[in-house]
Formats: C-alpha cells, structure tokens, sequence
C-alpha cells in the first residue's frame, strides 16, 4: 500500500469559518479555494506501520490473526478511520506502534486535542474511489479535508498521522497509528509549518492498494 500526502497552508484573504461553510453549502467551495494564495505547502509519502497489517488481517480473516499487543489484542477494527495533524518531528517508521484510548482529536502529538482529527469520507470535501489510474490491478482513493481559520492554528505542524479505531466513534475509544508522514519541502527536508487563524490548510491523499 502507497501514500502520498499534498498540504497547503493557504491565506484565508479575510474570510472566517462561517464564509467557507456557506461556499460549501453553496457548492462553491471548491472554486474559493483554488484561488487563496498558498504560503506553504509539503509534499511527501507516508510510511504505514505494522499495526495496519494486524487490521488489515482481523477484518479479512475475521480475527484470524495472533493477538499482538495493546491495543491490538482484542476485536477487529476499522484500518482508515481518521486523520490527524500533529506536531511530531521525529521521521516515521514500520516498527512504530502507538495506541491509546483517545479521541481522534486527542492522540499523542496532536497539535490540537478539540479539532485535529479529521474522519475519512465523514469528514472530508471530497473523495474518489476506483481503479489504479496506471492500469494496475489496485485500488485507488484520493480523499481531501479542511481545516478552517479557527482550527489547528499552531506554529508546530509537523506531520501528519493515519489511524484505526476500535469502533465508528470519535470520542473515546481504542485507536492506534497506522501511517505516518513527516512533511518536507521539495528537496525532501524536513519542515515545519505555521497556520494561523488567518489561514486555512487543505490536506490532499491519495493511497494505492497494490495486487501482488
């Protein structure tokens, strides 16, 4: 499975929260976006950790999979339930294993613990499921959130986490990390970025899921 992550911090031009939800009630959402100012942006792909094979095997083999350890020893799970923003500085690994029982707004480095969890397609502005475009025999998703002016404003945004949940709850339930990426500029350095309450930051991933 491959990731890739796109994210724009983008001068809101004076705009608040409510002016965004009207566009997208108003279904101009898209349009008024695509014309504020990016400040910063970074570009890079996500490394998946062991705990999604532990849930990717559960829900397809229906638990017949060995317990691993907390909180992976008890019931199957949802693989992708929710995004969030983190401030995290450390470069990601496969052997990284994080679970608690949290909020998707409240897991470890969250730069926000009321607003810094985003849902997959609950939550987003858009999503497209298909084919692999190339032709491979692979699933396709390409998913896009915002975080409006008044949430995550934070001068420590430094990555980006994939997690499970136990159960469809964003309160407090069991959750763990599936993915990570660790933002970088062009030239694969890592950054760290700045979002206001002037500013909106729109994050773009699009995941593969490979046939072998």
């Amino acid at each position: 499975m491959q990731g890739h992550f796109d994210i724009f911090v983008q001068d809101a031009g004076g705009l608040k929260d409510e002016d965004f939800l009207k566009a997208e009630q108003e279904g101009r959402l898209g349009a008024l976006l695509s014309g504020l100012p990016v400040d910063q942006e970074a570009h890079a792909k996500n490394t998946l950790t062991h705990m999604l094979t532990v849930s990717i095997f559960r829900r397809s083999f229906a638990h017949g999979f060995p317990n691993a350890a907390y909180p992976m020893e008890r019931s199957n799970n949802i693989p992708l339930y929710f995004i969030c923003i983190l401030n995290t500085a450390s470069e990601p690994a496969y052997t990284d294993w994080y679970g608690a029982y949290v909020s998707i707004h409240a897991v470890s480095g969250s730069v926000n613990t009321g607003n810094a969890g985003k849902r997959f397609i609950v939550h987003d502005l858009e999503y497209v499921i298909g084919t692999d475009p190339d032709g491979r025999e692979a699933i396709f998703l390409q998913e896009r959130w915002l975080y409006l002016p008044s949430q995550v404003v934070s001068s420590e945004i430094r990555s980006v986490g994939i997690y499970w949940s136990e159960t469809v709850n964003d309160g407090n339930d069991e959750k763990g990390i599936v993915g990570r990426v660790r933002m970088k500029d062009a030239g694969g350095k890592p950054i760290t970025l700045d979002k206001s309450a002037s500013q909106t930051l729109l994050i773009q991933y699009t995941l593969t899921f490979v046939s072998l």
